[in-house]
């Protein structure tokens, strides 16, 4: 039962919840991803679903970022059905397993700055089922933040085309790394 005084505390506190996991521009905020290969590479957006971060004293104290896995695409070929291929690949089992797996997770545990005023941030990222820590330097633009996250996809068990797991793939190698360039706009 609640009583007439809990139900506006009850009500700012809710408020003041949404304000925290609301303060980041999901409009004006990017994700992209970037992976090469012997002869070439593919890039292209994903959409981050939902968002959050809790600054303090200029530096990240906390965050989490779910993309949407199924938002994967590539703008580095024109539409057709090479490019229709390819997405549908990267959204099969043999890469991030989309039907199963519909979001990747990245939580972020803290910061510190570094001499030149850039974060290092550090946190784990979640994909296909599998948790890693992950380290990336977040450079300030403005209140904002730029940067890029580096991984390696077989730790992630997206073994395919891997030269690490497989031999005598010639030219059909694909780098383990997959670069995520982003823009967090804060609100």
């Amino acid at each position: 039962m609640i009583g007439k005084w809990s139900l506006p505390i009850l009500v700012s506190f809710f408020v003041c919840l949404n304000l925290q996991a609301s303060n980041i521009d999901l409009k004006k905020s990017w994700l992209r991803w970037k992976a090469t290969k012997v002869t070439g590479s593919h890039e292209g957006p994903i959409k981050i679903k939902t968002a959050s971060v809790e600054l303090e004293k200029g530096l990240i104290k906390k965050g989490q970022f779910i993309v949407d896995m199924d938002t994967l695409s590539s703008d580095d070929m024109k539409e057709g059905k090479w490019r229709t291929k390819l997405i549908d690949h990267l959204k099969s089992d043999d890469f991030f397993s989309v039907k199963k797996f519909k979001t990747a997770v990245l939580n972020i545990k803290g910061s510190k700055a570094l001499p030149n005023g850039d974060l290092k941030v550090k946190g784990s990222l979640l994909i296909k089922g599998v948790s890693k820590p992950v380290e990336f330097i977040a450079k300030k633009a403005g209140p904002n933040f730029k940067g890029d996250l580096v991984f390696d996809r077989t730790h992630y068990n997206i073994k395919y085309g891997s030269s690490s797991f497989f031999k005598n793939l010639g030219d059909k190698v694909i780098h383990d790394d997959v670069k995520l360039s982003f823009l967090i706009k804060l609100k």
